[in-house]
């Protein structure tokens, strides 16, 4: 016993023992996009030096290269590169609030929280799987008027 250190029982000869075993693997993939978005919304500015508004629209991309590893639904790994497992062409819809801070005359300090939703399937059809990527940030900007 590992806390008492006390005997629970002793056994003579072989022994067979249950183990588990977990293995822990990170693969980069690499995706570069070319995306178009169309916005529409709305922008108000107070006179407190604060613009505040939503934006949302749709976004046509195109993935000009891709690369990579993942997982199958068997647990084996499957490599892919350039269009051979994903699709180039993709949409997704998106929203972003618009936050800017005006300090003094020539100084703006921005910060834009997103969400974006891929409405067309990432993955070629004949797949076992579907991928609908959900994606979400934060875009933080200092300008300066010259």
């Amino acid at each position: 016993d590992p806390q008492t250190q006390d005997t629970i029982a002793r056994h003579f000869g072989d022994i067979q023992l249950e183990q588990d075993q977990m293995r822990d693997v990170q693969h980069y993939s690499i995706f570069k996009t070319l995306s178009i978005p169309m916005h529409v919304g709305f922008v108000k500015s107070t006179s407190n030096k604060l613009t505040y508004g939503i934006t949302g629209g749709i976004s046509f991309q195109y993935h000009i290269q891709q690369s990579g590893r993942l997982l199958a639904a068997d647990g084996t790994i499957i490599n892919f590169s350039d269009d051979s497992y994903f699709r180039r062409v993709g949409l997704s819809t998106h929203i972003q609030t618009v936050l800017i801070f005006k300090g003094g005359d020539q100084w703006e300090f921005s910060c834009n929280p997103f969400f974006a939703f891929s409405l067309s399937d990432r993955i070629k059809s004949g797949a076992v799987i579907t991928q609908r990527p959900f994606t979400y940030g934060l875009s933080l900007g200092i300008a300066k008027a010259l």
